[in-house]
Order: C-alpha cells, then structure tokens, then sequence
C-alpha cells in the first residue's frame, strides 16, 4: 500500500488508489512561528521552529512508500487552521503518525535535531474506524523529548494556539518597580535556543547541542564599564597602565592618575572584582545566556547583526593586540590595522586596543553594525572591542545545571562561577571572523586578566504586564 500525503495549503489532498478511505489531520502549536512576509520584529517573540516534517509509519516502525513529507510552516499557516493533511487510513492496527516541528538551521545532514524539536507520535486508527478529521497538538514544553509510545489523536483545533506559548512572550521591565539604572537597556523577557545558531560545531560547542533558554527580563549596560567609571569606585583593577618603554603592560586601559583613557572600557581585570563593581550598584556580570541572546540577536542569527559574515568594518576586531602591537608582530589578517601613531612610538599614542563606545540611538544610524536595538536603547560593542566575563563558569553541555526538568526549556539558565569564568564575544585582538559570533564561548580560570577582556552589568527588573 502506497500512502501520499500533503498539506492541504500547498497542494490538493491525495486519495490512494486502493484506499479512498481518508483521515484528514490538523496540526496546531503554541511555539511561535516566522510569519509567512519573512518579517518578524525584534520586540516579538523569537521565531523557533520553521519546518514540519510527517512520516506514516508501519507496524514495524519504518516508513511507507511515499509516506514522508516535509513542508516549511508559517504562523500564518497555523493561524488559518490550515496545516493539514489526508492520510488514505489502512486496513489493519499498529499504524502510527510521527509528526515533527523543527528548526531547518539546527538540522544535521537534513535531520531534525533532537534537542530543538517536538516530536509527536500518535496511534492512527483502522480504516474501519475512521473518525473523518482529528488533531494532532505539537506542545513546545515537550520540547526535546523523543516520542517512543504513541498517544492518541485528538480533535481538529478550530482556532489555532500559535504563538501562544507563555515562555515565548515577550515581558517588558515595569520601572514603577525596579527603577532602571543609568544607561541600561531593557532587555524584555522571552525565549531563545542556546547552542550553535546555525547547528554548525564551534570550539567546545557541539552543533546538535540546543536548550530552550526562557529568560526573564532585565537590565544591561549599553556599553562595557569605562576607567572613569571603575575610577570612581575608587577602587583599579589587576593590570594598570605603564607607559611604553618600560618592561609593563602598557596595554592596560587603567592609569594611576585620570589620564586620557577614561572613556576607555576598563581591562585587566579579574571576574570577582568585576561582579564586586556589578553588585555594589545592584547588579552583577550578566549570565551567559543573557549575553547570548543579545549577541545573536535575540536567537535568530549567529552575528548580532545577522547572518552573514562579518566585514572589516563591522566591529572592532582586528586591529591590534598584545602580540602584535606590542611585540612588533603584524599578522596576516586582512582586516589588522596598526593604529597611528603606533603604540610603540611613545605612550602619547592611542592603546591599539579598544575604543570608546559608539553613540547611537534608534532612530540614528550607528557607525557599526556590531550593535543592536533593544527597546529604546542601542546596545554595543556585542561582537568586539574588548571580550566581556559572564557570570557563568564554563560548562559542559550534559551539566545539570542547563537541563530541564522534563524537557529541554530551562529557566534563566546560569552555572555559577567556580574555578572557571565563561568570557563571552570578540575583542580588539581578534583575528578570525568566527571569534565574532554571538554564540562562541571561551573558558577562562577565574582569577585570569588580560587586555582584551572587560565587562559589562546586568541587573534585575520587575516584569512589566
């Protein structure tokens, strides 16, 4: 027996030449879904599955001749009740449907990834039987948990639940309650994947290693902290500047005394003295998933402005580093520029290193692209400029603290520093293109330092209705 499939929005439903006897199913979700224009607005809940795949199993599990489909699904699709299909019902028990909702670019060599799909197998019944229509409801909570026992259709949704999914919405800071603190972003609360946003395998990342992060929402920096601001804690940081010409790190953004660097963001730096600037204005390091999911744009893409690769001049990146400037190495990067006058010429000159932050607002054009809009604040310095510290140690993907406790969504995710620091995002000394993706991770000793990493602050909100 041959049975053919379809969605009934794309093309007629196919009857089976020896079987007429049709079930007609409708699928619904309450996972936010792309709209069918491509456009979904940052402020909206992050898009997470985009593809419906279905396959009619036989009573030995494997599928039948022509029993297999895969469609891209739209929001749009769901909402006009119109993601079904007609499955010409068999004579005989131990017939199954295996539905499954998932993200095309998590996909492994044109498979669902596990760890980002919801998988829904239900009893198809006998053809004697035939019910005329039912439903088939993929939940996201069910996320990343493989179907292996069947249960049992249900009835056609008549209005649809997509984009209803409570973690997925976005919640705004209410700033009656926890004011928010100077030149701070409101970063709304919602869902996004943790993992490779591409399913590509990066240095300590597995591509098929994903959770459904739902954060909730808060306060950061527009910007990492400055000297200035380090300065009036009264308190320096490990590493200070000392003029070239002596054998000390000149690299270093803290002077002794209120110099030229002040709009500078502080480094040489350790995590703890970090988090102690942080939490004595009530806050702390940001997780590494708040730092992720502003970094990849809120979910969507590997680069904060995208998917595309990088050019020169979209962060920076690149243009000098301990090694190289200081230590007279010139890389082979096409992006490294020395600055001038060169570092080495005198300590009159610019560091080489990092850069004040950019200006930018919403309704201006900002002068890189390494930026993004959230609310009305403008957050930078996201892929370069200097490395930031989380307020996460360095984890392993099978670590109890990123697991769900019956699926894969996880709840404001952090594993709190031990003898580790994550470091998250590029920095001024970076020399390869993928050093500046919104999903790259490095791990650090806790008690490290060095030129090329800062931070920025986070801090709690109130959620807004």
């Amino acid at each position: 027996m041959r049975l053919l499939l379809a969605l009934t929005v794309v093309v007629p439903v196919l009857a089976c030449d020896d079987n007429p006897n049709q079930l007609v199913i409708t699928f619904d979700t309450d996972a936010p879904l792309p709209a069918a224009s491509g456009v979904d607005p940052l402020e909206g809940p992050t898009p997470l599955f985009d593809r419906l795949r279905i396959d009619v199993l036989q009573p030995d599990g494997t599928p039948c001749g022509g029993c297999s489909n895969d469609f891209a699904v739209t929001s749009d699709l769901f909402t006009a009740t119109e993601a079904s299909i007609g499955v010409p019902l068999p004579s005989g028990d131990g017939w199954t449907l295996h539905a499954r909702l998932y993200l095309a670019r998590f996909a492994q060599e044109g498979e669902p990834d596990p760890d980002s799909t919801i998988d829904t197998l239900v009893s198809l019944p006998d053809a004697a039987d035939n019910p005329g229509s039912a439903g088939v409801f993929l939940s996201t909570d069910t996320v990343g948990v493989v179907a292996t026992s069947p249960g049992a259709l249900g009835s056609p949704a008549t209005v649809s639940a997509v984009g209803t999914w409570p973690g997925a919405l976005r919640v705004a800071c209410d700033e009656t309650g926890l004011p928010r603190p100077p030149n701070t972003a409101c970063a709304a609360g919602g869902a996004y994947w943790m993992g490779t946003e591409d399913g590509q395998t990066l240095s300590g990342r597995s591509g098929s290693w994903h959770r459904l992060a739902v954060l909730s929402p808060h306060y950061i920096d527009v910007a990492e902290v400055t000297v200035g601001a380090f300065r009036a804690t009264n308190k320096q940081p490990t590493g200070i500047n000392i003029p070239d010409g002596s054998s000390g790190p000149a690299y270093c953004t803290f002077t002794s005394a209120s110099g030229p660097y002040e709009s500078l963001p502080v480094n040489c730096i350790t995590a703890s003295m970090a988090r102690t600037y942080c939490m004595a204005l009530g806050g702390d390091l940001p997780t590494a998933a708040q730092f992720e999911r502003l970094a990849t744009r809120f979910g969507r893409a590997p680069y904060v402005w995208g998917l595309d690769q990088p050019s020169c001049t979209d962060a920076v990146f690149s243009n000098c580093s301990t090694s190289q400037c200081y230590f007279g190495y010139t890389p082979a990067d096409p992006c490294y520029t020395m600055p001038s006058p060169s570092p080495l010429t005198g300590d009159s000159g610019p560091l080489g290193g990092p850069v004040p932050a950019p200006m930018c607002t919403p309704n201006a054009s900002c002068p890189l692209r390494d930026a993004l809009t959230v609310g009305d604040a403008v957050v930078v310095n996201l892929a370069g400029n200097v490395a930031e510290l989380t307020a996460d140690r360095g984890f392993s993907e099978d670590d109890s603290c990123l697991v769900g406790a019956s699926s894969n969504v996880v709840m404001d995710p952090t594993c709190p520093i031990t003898t580790t620091v994550q470091v998250r995002g590029g920095a001024f000394s970076t020399d390869t293109f993928s050093a500046l993706r919104g999903d790259v991770l490095l791990n650090a000793t806790v008690s490290a330092w060095a030129a090329d990493i800062g931070f920025r602050c986070a801090y709690p909100a109130t959620p807004g209705m």
